[in-house]
């Protein structure tokens, strides 16, 4: 008889924790916002997030104020300002939120972001500017949109 409890209740919560764990990989799937890709990072942002839209690219550096590269990658990111590219930083002490909402696996985190939002490119960890530049380039030459 007790026995019998012991599976019952092993079963009940075997298949309790395999739900769970199913309904939350649906929701993420589609989550655009919340789905990181292979890479780790995210792949889509929310521009309404970081700038009102009014330039085409954006330049997120996610970082910490404990972070010893992040002064480094902030110098590379800064280079990238320009009239057609806003950059924002995202420091956690700031904005929790925001570093678990976009699911941040670590700092710094770079992204390169279009228009719609897209990430076109990421970096985890030190980079150099001249790496940034050359991914920003890319994207410019990728877009669909001459005007980006």
């Amino acid at each position: 008889m007790l026995g019998r409890l012991l599976v019952t209740v092993a079963a009940v919560v075997g298949v309790g924790g395999f739900s769970w764990w199913w309904q939350r990989r649906d929701r993420r799937r589609r989550s655009p916002v919340h789905a990181p890709d292979r890479t780790g990072w995210p792949r889509q942002l929310h521009r309404g997030d970081f700038d009102d839209g009014s330039r085409p690219w954006l330049v997120v550096l996610f970082s910490s104020r404990t972070c010893g590269s992040c002064d480094r990658v902030r110098a590379a990111v800064q280079g990238l300002a320009a009239p057609d590219t806003r950059v924002v930083e995202v420091a956690y002490q700031d904005a929790p939120d925001l570093h678990r909402r976009y699911e941040v696996p670590g700092v710094p985190l770079v992204l390169i972001a279009g228009p719609d939002g897209v990430v076109e490119a990421g970096f985890l960890g030190p980079v150099t500017e001249a790496e940034l530049s050359e991914a920003l380039g890319r994207a410019r030459l990728a877009s669909p949109d001459p005007s980006r």
